[in-house]
Parts: structure tokens; sequence; C-alpha cells
């Protein structure tokens, strides 16, 4: 009985979008690199990713993946073989699309137009058309849908616009 409460109750949170996220993984993040100290900053703040002045200058973090995860080097559509990692990304011109009439009213940000993509931004119940044409850097985990890699955001946070 026990059990079956315990699977109700998670299948409750799921369907009401309350399911917990998953903490990212930003000690793979180069704090020091240009435009990423300002996003971990409360990282930094915590003591979860060392500040720049902390980091050794004899070698560089450990980087299991071999991809170094700046947006200035990294593009979200070369994502795709780093599923479940946190990863801060670059897409240099964004195809923003609300859905208001769609199941759950999300906003697609794909680095191509749909249905040529390679990656997907995706944000629920909110319009963030206003990033239509823009340059963006991303940040979360990546997810996969129909093979292609995606970050579903929960915040406009996630997001900053390229200078």
């Amino acid at each position: 009985m026990k059990e079956l409460l315990t699977s109700t109750a998670l299948f409750i949170l799921v369907l009401s979008g309350c399911a917990p996220t998953p903490t990212p993984d930003i000690s793979r993040i180069d704090p020091c690199a240009p435009d990423v100290l300002t996003r971990i900053a409360p990282a930094v703040a915590k003591g979860a990713v060392p500040a720049c002045d902390k980091i050794p200058t004899t070698e560089p973090p450990a980087n299991t993946s071999g991809v170094t995860l700046t947006a200035a080097d990294v593009l979200c559509k070369d994502t795709g073989g780093n599923i479940g990692e946190y990863v801060f990304c670059k897409i240099p011109n964004a195809h923003c699309s609300y859905q208001p009439g769609e199941m759950g009213s999300p906003t697609f940000c794909n680095d191509e137009p749909y249905p040529n993509h390679a990656f997907t931004l995706i944000v629920w119940r909110e319009d963030w058309s206003d990033l239509d044409g823009k340059c963006i850097y991303v940040d979360g985990v990546i997810s996969a849908y129909d093979g292609k890699p995606q970050i579903t955001a929960t915040g406009r946070g996630q997001v900053l616009e390229c200078k």
C-alpha cells in the first residue's frame, strides 16, 4: 500500500509539472570564461564553483568529455553528446515560436527553422517569442527528444542575449 501511495504521489507530481529537476553539474564550466562568471556568481558565492583566483593555473579543471563548455565555443546544436550533462551553449540565430493552443503552451526556440533544426530550447506556459531572431546563450541540462538535443528552461535566468 505504501508503494502504491508513493507511486501515485510521484505520478501526480510529474503530471502537474512539479517533478524535481536534476541539479546541474556546474563543476565542468570554466567560471573565468567570458559571460560565464556573471551567470554562476551565486554558485561561486556558495563555494560550489571556485572563484577565478582560486583555480590552479598549472592544470585546467577536470573535463571528462573533452569539450570545454563555454558559450563562446559550444553551439547548442553540437551538444548531442552531452545528454544528461549541464551545458552553457549558444544559438546564433534563435527561431522562436510560442504555441498557446498546444498543451502546456510551449515556446520552442530552435537553432534552425522547424523541421530542419538540430537543437531546441523549450519553455512551458510562457511566451518567449521575443527571442526570435536573436543570438542567445542558454544553460541547462541536455535531454533528447526525437534524437535531437534540447534544454527545458524553467526560468528566464537560463537565457542571455549575445552581445
